[in-house]
């Protein structure tokens, strides 16, 4: 199995002793899971994310257990390993490789490499960006984003949570658990059904259990536009909540304000991308994340590129600056013309030699 960075994933089945109860039902942290030392809970959902400490080979890895263990039923246990396949397969510097896959004690599980990082939401927290990061980050987002939609997947969980800028500011992705690939006729037992996901960053046809199986990158597109939405404003589309059912009918029929309505400064210049990227309809959204970095890239060469309107008034100002030194020039000769001054030099010269 390939990863990022070239090297093959291991396989391993490892016997050892039990895995702790509180690894598959609790949030309690378990100090050993077979050869792996746990120093820390990273992340829980529908799996848990462990730092740990590995043996043989010395290194820190994230360590990914699912949530239920030895009882997971074949359905979650072929979801698990197929999220491992399609992150091992995509080689991408903002795709987190896999280095391990195995079973402990009847659970599988897999390794990722330890990453010194904040999640993009602590990120923003915490360091405040500007609008001029915010967007630089926004545009490597799409270009990992993009990476997947290139292979023919789409992730169908993107969320300020589920993106790392690590120690070096580079982005990263994590969590492959809702992925799917488009074109791969998956057997029956992989056959979503269950609407799942985070809500606040859902597209609307996820919401329709008929069409899980038939998401297109369009989906993504709709979770990069409420992030850029939150990154430009710091607030959210819309707000969901209520019962299950309400919030679904929510995130299918809320109304959008633009964010130059919530973020004036902004003077609109957003709000046509944004707007095109939360559209109702999948079909008139950019089709993948590479067009939508393509439209951003386009609007800010427009922004930086003076206008012809610009171009005029800049050549008006240049005159004007011109006939104002002229007439200043102008000015001085007729308050002391050449002739004058000469004399009066010379009158100093013939005064400074008599000393």
């Amino acid at each position: 199995m390939s990863t990022t960075n070239g090297h093959a994933a291991q396989t391993t089945e490892l016997a050892g002793p039990p895995l702790p109860h509180s690894v598959c039902e609790s949030e309690a942290i378990p100090r050993v899971v077979g050869k792996f030392r746990v120093l820390d809970l990273l992340a829980q959902g529908m799996a848990l994310v462990y730092k740990a400490e590995q043996d043989n080979p010395h290194r820190m890895v994230a360590l990914k257990i699912p949530r239920g263990g030895r009882l997971l039923d074949p359905e979650a246990r072929e979801r698990f390993l197929l999220e491992v396949g399609l992150m091992a397969s995509i080689d991408h510097a903002g795709i987190v490789p896999v280095l391990e896959v195995g079973e402990i004690d009847g659970t599988p599980f897999y390794t990722m490499p330890f990453i010194q990082g904040h999640s993009l939401a602590d990120f923003v927290a915490m360091e405040k960006p500007g609008l001029a990061r915010r967007m630089d980050v926004f545009r490597r987002i799409c270009s990992v984003v993009q990476a997947l939609h290139t292979r023919g997947l789409v992730h169908r969980d993107l969320k300020p949570e589920n993106l790392m800028i690590d120690q070096y500011g580079d982005v990263r992705l994590l969590d492959f658990g809702l992925a799917k690939a488009l074109a791969e006729s998956a057997p029956p037992t992989a056959t979503q059904t269950t609407v799942a996901g985070t809500l606040q960053y859902m597209a609307p046809e996820q919401t329709l259990p008929q069409q899980l199986d038939c998401l297109l990158p369009a989906a993504d597109v709709y979770s990069l536009g409420v992030i850029l939405y939150w990154l430009l404003t710091d607030s959210l589309p819309y707000a969901v909540s209520g019962p299950r059912e309400i919030a679904l009918a929510t995130v299918r029929a809320a109304i959008i304000r633009p964010p130059s309505q919530l973020k004036p400064d902004l003077g609109g210049r957003f709000d046509r991308v944004v707007m095109a990227c939360l559209a109702k309809d999948s079909a008139t959204r950019p089709p993948n994340a590479g067009a939508l970095a393509a439209i951003l890239a386009d609007q800010r060469s427009a922004v930086s590129a003076p206008s012809s309107s610009n171009k005029a008034l800049w050549l008006i100002a240049i005159g004007v600056g011109v006939l104002v030194i002229a007439a200043v020039l102008a000015f001085r000769r007729e308050k002391n013309p050449p002739g004058l001054r000469r004399r009066q030099f010379g009158r100093k010269q013939r005064e400074w030699r008599c000393r």
